[in-house]
């Protein structure tokens, strides 16, 4: 898988970014096992991506290698009409709304210098405000994602 993705990167300033899960940071229960086995494994290929960005290792220089950045996002539940669907009774004013990621994956996009470091894993949670948002619904949610490093 990295030497594949390593073939489509660009090599100087890529962006790769994959959705990873916060629940696979800690051991899983039974029913949620092989989900969180199949996004450990999403972390380890963004952390093994990160490791060929870069140039030393425990102080020993070496060659240059590709410059562009692996980056995972760690959400909740996102704030969708089929998850709504299919969890009728959750509360949904702290899930996540989709937009809020795509805004933030734009702003890493058009400026390189606000990207993470290469190999971060971002947790993205909400943030309950006094200030809201309408939701999906047209009800009013939180107003604050927040997007921050776990790793």
């Amino acid at each position: 898988c990295v030497p594949l993705a390593l073939t489509h990167l660009n090599p100087t300033d890529g962006l790769f970014i994959a959705i990873g899960a916060t629940g696979a940071l800690l051991s899983s229960p039974n029913e949620t096992f092989a989900h969180g086995v199949s996004k450990a494994a999403v972390h380890h290929t963004i952390t093994s991506l990160a490791a060929t960005t870069k140039s030393t290792t425990k102080g020993v220089k070496k060659a240059p290698r590709k410059q562009f950045t692996s980056i995972g996002i760690l959400p909740g539940v996102l704030d969708t009409p089929s998850n709504r669907e299919s969890m009728p009774g959750e509360k949904f004013d702290s899930w996540i709304n989709p937009d809020d990621i795509a805004e933030e994956i734009g702003v890493w996009v058009n400026h390189k210098s606000l990207r993470p470091h290469s190999g971060s894993l971002i947790k993205v949670f909400s943030e309950r405000k006094k200030m809201q948002r309408k939701g999906i619904d047209g009800n009013m949610a939180p107003s604050k994602t927040v997007f921050r490093i776990a790793r």
